[in-house]
């Protein structure tokens, strides 16, 4: 059985353009899953991966204090800050032995409902 995990993560980081987590997290750079020995080997570390994936293309396009440092050596509340402000901004597709499932965010939905209904 697959028991392999992954998950992408894409969207608009303010200041840095529209980041993803292509690479990482189960993902080749391509978009094709990684093989199933190279995947996450759950659901929660899939998503860790492609939060920290975005929030290091995120430290390194603002140039902040951060640069340079581990994003394991951090305390841990600059890495909780970095984390939320990514998952805020951000659009999910993860994939698992049972579920394949996106999240849309809430401007997203309004976005697409304004197009439709005018």
């Amino acid at each position: 059985m697959d028991d392999r995990h992954a998950a992408y993560a894409e969207g608009p980081i303010g200041g840095c353009g529209t980041l993803n987590s292509l690479g990482w997290a189960g993902f080749e750079r391509d978009g094709s899953l990684k093989p199933l020995d190279r995947r996450c080997t759950s659901e929660a570390s899939a998503k860790r991966s492609a939060l920290k994936t975005i929030a290091n293309q995120m430290r390194y396009s603002r140039k902040d204090g951060t640069v340079g440092i581990e994003f394991r050596h951090l305390s841990n509340e600059i890495q909780r800050a970095l984390l939320d402000e990514v998952e805020r901004s951000v659009s999910w597709e993860i994939i698992s032995p049972t579920i394949y499932t996106t999240r849309v965010s809430e401007s997203m939905f309004h976005n697409a409902m304004q197009k439709v209904v005018g």
